[in-house]
C-alpha cells in the first residue's frame, strides 16, 4: 500500500489538498494559487483515497460548494448539532461513534472545519473576494452555497466511515 503523506493534524495531506481542506503552508501560495489547488480536486482524488485506505472519508456540509459534498442523514444530523455547539463555544475537536446502518456496525467520524482567516479568500461575503476567485468558482460551481461566513462559523466537517468486522464489534 502506498504511504500517503500527512497534514500536522494527522490527516492525509493529499486527500486533504485534493478534496479541498486546507493544509499547512496554503495561506502563504497566495488566494489564486490555494483556490487553483483547492478547487483542482476531482471526484476521483476521494475515491482513490478511499481504495487506498478501505474508508470511505469526504467533506461534507449543508452549506456546500460541490453538490457531492451534500450529508447524508446521519452527517446532517451530526452537522446541525456541531452548529448548536460551535455557538455555545462547546464544540469537540472530533466526534466519533459506533452506529447500526442496514443490520451493520459502523464506525463513523467526523471532525469540524472552522473557518479561518485564509478561508475567507473563497468563502467570506461575495463582495470581498478578488474577481478572479470569484470567476473560478462560477464557472466550476454555478450553484455555489459556500459563501458568506465569517471567522470562526463551522464551514462542515471531515466524515469517515469504517465498516466494522463482526469481531470488531464487540
Amino acid at each position: 500500500m502506498k504511504k500517503l503523506s500527512r497534514t500536522h493534524d494527522g490527516l492525509p495531506m493529499n486527500w486533504a489538498i485534493r478534496s479541498g481542506g486546507c493544509f499547512p503552508g496554503a495561506p502563504e501560495r497566495g488566494a489564486r494559487k490555494c483556490c487553483e489547488s483547492l478547487l483542482g480536486g476531482r471526484p476521483g482524488n476521494d475515491r482513490e483515497f478511499n481504495r487506498q485506505t478501505g474508508h470511505h472519508a469526504r467533506r461534507v456540509s449543508i452549506r456546500y460548494r460541490n453538490p457531492q459534498n451534500l450529508p447524508d442523514g446521519y452527517e446532517q444530523h451530526m452537522l446541525s448539532r456541531m452548529e448548536v455547539e460551535n455557538r455555545q463555544r462547546h464544540l469537540a475537536k472530533e466526534y466519533v461513534e459506533v452506529v447500526k446502518e442496514q443490520d451493520i456496525r459502523v464506525l463513523r467520524y467526523m471532525r469540524p472545519l472552522i473557518v479561518a482567516p485564509v478561508c475567507m479568500n473563497c468563502h467570506g461575503p461575495k463582495e470581498a473576494m478578488t474577481p478572479e476567485v470569484k470567476r473560478i468558482i462560477s464557472e466550476r460551481y454555478p450553484e455555489d452555497r459556500a459563501t458568506g461566513f465569517q471567522e470562526g462559523d463551522l464551514r462542515g466537517a471531515i466524515s469517515v466511515k469504517i465498516v466494522l468486522k463482526p469481531e470488531q464489534t464487540r
